[in-house]
């Protein structure tokens, strides 16, 4: 019977074995074919066969366009871009060393150059527009016309006039066309967006009942709404590191108990905020905004409740507040994704826009708590916050 341990190992050696395998496969096929950009092609690229003399055809160059999906990086916008690249399959390639000579193969490298000519033609229009349906295949069926006419008019490569005619012809194409154009995005976000964001915050009492408390430090979370320019956020904060500075700062009818002195204090904010992103560039963007919301503070009393030994109560008092200040956004990274709903390998990809940003937050609130007087405070923020929106082309 087979034991456990045994299964691990035959699994892990399977394992081990296909992977092995699916990579000396992938380096096999590589070696095998030959690029138009690796130089001109060489009889030694090709197979060697012996063709009976009543055969007409004495060579032949298999040719392909292999397509990746490149993420490219333009400033701080990291994007997936569709590249292509002309082959030669170095397996499926063969001529009759008896039957052929130099101007077999400049006929087979002018049928390279073609491809290669019509490549480039369709990843420029490619580029302009990665939503056309029916590109690849309009380019493709260029191709097939383009060799058909070449090797009509050349008879098949026998006719060294038209093969020097087309040569001068597509070398001066592939002069004036770019070999792998850097496509630059234009796109537009919709109007409407979602955001996330985590970090901390440090609140610091200025006045009124802020005569007896100390800052408060700690996490704030929250999401927003991106409406066009407008933008409109809940946040929730909760920390604390604050100690009363003076004694009897309040007194708490409920409880029968006087804040006190050197006992720490702890805090909660929450706020609804509309802002107006006033500047939006690629790499910063402010927005300044104002909002409304509640504060709560807390004492833990140091006297046990009557009757029950050791407990201890809360004493806490909240009312609501109002806010205003700035919020500047560091845009680390933005991120343009599914781009290519037509791509060759993609039947379908979702469209968005995101940007991964470090904001910076400073504003001012005014709280009136009613039971122990009104207050002041500096508010300071350094979140993470993710922003994403759909596209339209």
């Amino acid at each position: 019977m087979i034991n456990q341990l045994n299964v691990k190992r035959i699994i892990t050696a399977v394992t081990a074995s296909v992977v092995m395998a699916c990579v000396y496969g992938q380096n096999l096929y590589e070696d095998n074919i030959r690029y138009w950009d690796q130089g001109p092609l060489k009889w030694n690229y090709f197979q060697t066969r012996t063709i009976p003399k009543k055969n007409k055809k004495v060579t032949e160059l298999n040719y392909g366009i292999k397509f990746t999906n490149d993420i490219t990086k333009l400033g701080n916008l990291h994007y997936s871009e569709m590249k292509s690249r002309t082959y030669m399959n170095r397996i499926l390639s063969w001529y009759d060393p008896d039957r052929c000579d130099e101007w077999t193969l400049r006929y087979h490298q002018t049928s390279f150059d073609i491809v290669e000519s019509i490549r480039r033609r369709y990843q420029a229009a490619f580029n302009h527009n990665p939503k056309e349906e029916y590109l690849l295949m309009y380019y493709n069926d260029l191709i097939e016309s383009s060799l058909q006419a070449f090797d009509m008019e050349s008879d098949g490569g026998k006719d060294s006039t038209v093969i020097m005619r087309y040569e001068h012809k597509y070398r001066a194409q592939l002069d004036s066309l770019e070999y792998n154009p850097v496509l630059v995005p234009q796109f537009n976000t919709g109007n409407h967006g979602f955001s996330f964001f985590i970090g901390m915050f440090h609140e610091h009492f200025l006045t009124g009942a802020s005569e007896g408390i100390s800052s408060v430090t700690g996490l704030t979370v929250g999401f927003g709404y991106h409406y066009k320019r407008i933008y409109s956020f809940v946040g929730m904060s909760i920390g604390g590191g604050g100690k009363l500075k003076k004694p009897l700062f309040y007194y708490d009818s409920k409880m029968n108990y006087n804040w006190r002195q050197g006992i720490g204090i702890t805090g909660e904010q929450y706020s609804f905020n509309v802002g107006y992103r006033l500047f939006d560039h690629q790499y910063f963007t402010i927005t300044p905004f104002a909002g409304i919301g509640a504060t709560a503070l807390s004492q833990q009393s140091d006297v046990p409740l009557a009757n029950k030994s050791e407990r201890f109560e809360t004493s806490r008092f909240s009312d609501f507040r109002a806010q205003a200040g700035i919020t500047a956004d560091i845009k680390v990274s933005r991120k343009l994704s599914g781009m290519y709903y037509h791509s060759p390998y993609n039947n379908y990809s979702p469209d968005f826009y995101s940007e991964s940003k470090i904001r910076l937050q400073l504003y001012g609130a005014y709280t009136d708590f009613k039971t122990a007087g009104t207050t002041f405070s500096l508010n300071l923020g350094l979140t993470y916050c993710y922003d994403i929106w759909g596209i339209r082309f």
